[in-house]
């Protein structure tokens, strides 16, 4: 097979072709600056790369578990709350609910006009699933509502549901990283 491709030119084609790329796959190498900022390692807040994120509770949760609700009133996530079970955390750490503008769109149904945050301290992913409750619009729909987790390519992941409570209008879902989150009607 290559013995025809030797005799027929299309090596030489493609050796040809190929000097003439890597010269520009070399610049581009040396116009893009190395990444700069936080390691990989070090882990980086919900709040600190979305400035528009407003905090509406903190707390310190230790490996014993604890449960974090949003009390306030006038807050658009009004009594959201997060279960942490023992183990969740592995020391004591802050933990922050809040909300930030939606920042999804969706090609069908329609998607929660704010999007939870949970930030913890020094936490990447929790060792067991925490819960984390909120109350839907009924206006949007009363049959069902689909939560994701907002990675950080704007992709929306599909989180599991404990709890569909239509009767209360809340939503029960698991997590095992923290982030934004935000629930779709289709």
């Amino acid at each position: 097979m290559f013995a025809l491709a030797r005799r027929t030119g299309i090596m030489s084609i493609r050796k040809q072709r190929w000097n003439r790329v890597l010269p520009l796959f070399a610049l581009c190498a040396l116009a893009v600056p190395p990444c700069a900022g936080k390691r990989e390692s070090e882990t980086m807040s919900v709040f600190e790369h979305k400035p528009d994120c407003v905090t509406a509770v903190s707390s310190i949760v230790d490996e014993r578990g604890g449960e974090i609700t949003v009390t306030d009133s006038a807050s658009p996530i009004k009594d959201a709350r997060v279960v942490f079970p023992p183990s969740a955390v592995s020391s004591a750490q802050t933990v922050s609910l809040g909300y930030c503008a939606c920042p999804v769109k969706v090609r069908a149904g329609s998607v929660s006009s704010v999007a939870l945050t949970l930030d913890v301290t020094g936490t990447r992913h929790f060792p067991v699933s925490v819960l984390i409750e909120i109350s839907y619009d009924l206006r949007q729909s009363s049959e069902v509502v689909i939560p994701y987790r907002v990675d950080e390519k704007q992709r929306l992941q599909l989180v599991q549901i404990r709890r569909f409570d239509k009767s209360n209008h809340r939503l029960v879902f698991e997590t095992a990283v923290p982030g934004t989150f935000v629930w779709v009607y289709p």
